[in-house]
């Protein structure tokens, strides 16, 4: 079992959750001495709100598949939790398949700050409406994700705060690093594309044995916002929000507002005063995030296909998306990370080529679920391979982009 740490609020205190209460992580000691300076970090999803409306929503779970679990830290497990996914452990259970993350030091950290682990806004006012009665409110929210991500790893280098103990037991310092997967799935998955170069900067000035850090980033990047059609939507209608760049533009107006977001500094850097690129993560993926990157992503995936197909949003060619348009488009997506070396907006500073997992598998957030991490498989004509298989591969030294490349190859959990 993975034990709760509740954030040091002298020591760190904006490392608080939207309703103020102190963020929280999880964490257990690696399995062995061999593994001790090995380490996964896993930041937890669970959607984003950034407006008044938006967030009482939330708060309310009115509209939305989210709730103020997703705001606070109160409803999180007050002892600890078990380790599922990529945190699963053949202690814990019968592994379906091999995980070559299991005997690593394992931390996850709770998803409170509604904002993709970008916000650094303490004390935020926002304005909107009752969800539910619609009267006028306005009320104060904190959006701090950077700011716990920071604390976090802070504490696990023991840096202004005593060193973590399990079960009584020292945890290893994480300045003793020799390998780090940084990973998360959905705002997690934002969360990690967001602040993959920032994590390899710090752990780079702090942490000199280590010599390889991964980015894992999970159902997250669909078809790249800047060439989606809204001409067909009520946003366009009323809004006048019409092209992608309008949607992108308008959500960063938001997001500076009620986040004051820290996107990924060298996407910033080279996008001076469109700051709006930079909040596509698919963009991100392709351009920007130099440190060695792995993308899982299902190619039908519910949350993120829904918007496209229900409301209307057309490719590049101005035809409306529908599951297979968008399935198509996430392959056509993930099989060119591949030259991105040569394509990307920062390709020079891209020293590894990117790797990929690509099932024609609707779940969203899978690095938390035990059937859709060691379940899922796709055969590219040698026999089938799970996500980790991949994964493993990569870090070897040999990048694969594995995709569908049709509807029998791969092989997703009931």
């Amino acid at each position: 079992m993975l034990t709760r740490h509740v954030l040091d609020g002298a020591a760190f205190p904006d490392a608080l959750c939207n309703d103020g209460t102190p963020a929280v992580f999880y964490f257990r000691p690696a399995l062995t001495q061999a593994d001790a300076d090995k380490w996964v970090i896993q930041l937890q999803g669970g959607g984003s709100c950034q407006s008044g409306d938006e967030c009482a929503a939330r708060w309310c779970s009115v509209g939305t598949a989210f709730s103020m679990v997703g705001m606070s830290s109160g409803p999180a497990p007050d002892t600890g939790i078990d380790g599922h996914g990529i945190l699963r452990r053949s202690t814990d259970g019968p592994l379906p398949s091999p995980n070559p993350l299991e005997g690593y030091n394992q931390v996850f950290v709770k998803y409170c700050s509604s904002d993709k682990w970008i916000g650094t806004h303490r004390d935020a006012t926002l304005e909107g409406h009752h969800p539910k009665t619609q009267a006028p409110v306005t009320y104060r929210a904190h959006f701090l994700g950077r700011r716990i991500l920071e604390a976090t790893l802070a504490t696990l280098r023991a840096d202004g705060v005593p060193a973590l103990a399990y079960d009584g037991e020292p945890m290893p310092d994480l300045d003793d690093a020799t390998a780090v997967v940084f990973a998360g799935a959905s705002g997690g998955g934002s969360g990690v594309l967001n602040n993959g170069d920032f994590v390899a900067a710090e752990l780079g000035k702090h942490a000199p044995a280590l010599a390889e850090l991964r980015v894992l980033a999970d159902s997250i990047t669909g078809p790249e916002r800047i060439g989606v059609g809204f001409e067909a939507t009520p946003l366009c209608a009323d809004s006048g929000i019409c092209t992608g760049e309008d949607y992108l533009q308008a959500s960063e107006a938001e997001q500076q507002v009620a986040w004051k977001p820290l996107h990924d500094a060298s996407c910033i850097a080279y996008h001076p005063g469109e700051a709006w690129r930079c909040a596509d993560e698919t963009h991100l993926a392709h351009n920007h995030v130099t440190t060695p990157l792995f993308v899982r992503m299902g190619l039908t995936d519910e949350l993120l296909s829904g918007p496209y197909v229900e409301m209307g949003l057309t490719d590049e060619n101005g035809q409306p998306y529908d599951l297979k348009k968008f399935g198509l488009k996430v392959r056509e997506q993930l099989l060119a990370l591949a030259s991105i070396q040569s394509t990307a907006e920062e390709a020079g500073d891209i020293a590894v080529e990117p790797a990929a997992f690509g099932p024609i598998c609707s779940k969203h957030e899978t690095l938390r679920s035990d059937p859709d991490t060691y379940e899922v498989t796709i055969d590219p004509g040698a026999g089938p391979r799970t996500m980790l298989d991949v994964f493993t591969a990569w870090r070897s030294g040999t990048a694969t982009q594995l995709v569908t490349a049709s509807p029998t190859d791969t092989v997703c959990p009931k």
